[in-house]
């Protein structure tokens, strides 16, 4: 088979168009990559400013609790909730230090 030189230069140009193209999409890749990874790193960033977040709003929670119990105690119309309250934390407090031991 006979190659005409005008088809060999046309064969060159689609070779150099097909590298060309190549080289951008393996540039394209890196940058995907690279981008990737920035925004893994951002995302577990974004969840263990979650756990923390949780964790403070479980703590507030908790503070609630022991603020409404407080408040409870100070007032006589809820006495008798605030005894079972007080008799249900002794409880747990006395599990707590038995499970010390």
């Amino acid at each position: 088979m006979k190659f005409l030189p005008q088809r060999m230069e046309e064969i060159k140009k689609l070779l150099a168009n097909l590298q060309n193209r190549a080289k951008s999409v393996a540039e394209r890749v890196l940058f995907l990559e690279g981008e990737n990874k920035n925004l893994r790193n951002r995302l577990k960033v974004a969840e263990e400013e979650i756990v923390k977040r949780n964790s403070e709003i479980n703590e507030l929670k908790h503070q609630i609790e022991i603020i409404r119990i407080a408040g409870s105690i100070t007032s006589e119309a809820s006495d008798k909730g605030s005894k079972q309250k007080i008799a249900e934390l002794v409880r747990e407090i006395d599990y707590c230090i038995t499970l010390l031991k």
